[in-house]
């Protein structure tokens, strides 16, 4: 990986471990642009990293790296604010493509993870959202990680993912951005 966004000339890789405590420990210190976390690794968990070095580093955009293509796990990395979801065989030039876009403020979920998402959620169901979805979705909004909102409402994080994938299959939609952006227009959310 390394190689790869080195010779490409407009990355440079300014730390590396295999440690999610450690990694924490570079993005405290060294605030990366980018973060590419593996989805297994020791010391902390991935979810635990992404939510961590978002707290300590929130202008670091974090792009998980996967060998698997499993939904849950997709939806637990993004639930906990990661800004993209890429399978390790992904072809150079579209993993280069997107941690672009993802640096540049846009969200990327790998093409067939995303399709199997949408499989197992359904589509736009085109349904109002619940009161408790609504209160999940203006928190997000306001820059909340789904801890923080869990926190807020007495309930568990992996709760507010719940009502978070609910709305995502309201909107039609597969990220954070999407989902805010989508629920202004309708005008849910201020």
């Amino acid at each position: 990986m390394r190689t790869l966004l080195e010779s490409r000339g407009d990355f440079a890789v300014i730390g590396e471990t295999s440690d999610g405590t450690e990694a924490l420990g570079l993005v405290a210190k060294l605030r990366p642009d980018l973060l590419l976390l593996d989805v297994r690794m020791p010391g902390l968990s991935g979810p635990d990293v992404v939510r961590a070095s978002q707290r300590s580093s929130p202008s670091t955009r974090v792009v998980v790296l996967t060998g698997y293509a499993d939904e849950y796990d997709a939806l637990t990395f993004l639930g906990a604010g990661a800004h993209g979801y890429l399978s390790k065989t992904t072809r150079a030039e579209d993993l280069v493509s997107a941690l672009h876009a993802v640096h540049g403020g846009h969200e990327r979920v790998e093409p067939e993870i995303a399709s199997r998402l949408a499989a197992r959620l359904g589509r736009h169901d085109g349904r109002e959202p619940t009161p408790r979805e609504l209160q999940v979705l203006r928190l997000v909004a306001e820059g909340l990680h789904n801890a923080d909102i869990a926190d807020r409402l007495s309930t568990t994080p992996r709760t507010v993912h719940f009502h978070l994938a609910n709305v995502f299959v309201r909107l039609g939609v597969r990220s954070r951005t999407e989902a805010i952006r989508r629920a202004r227009e309708r005008g849910w959310i201020p």
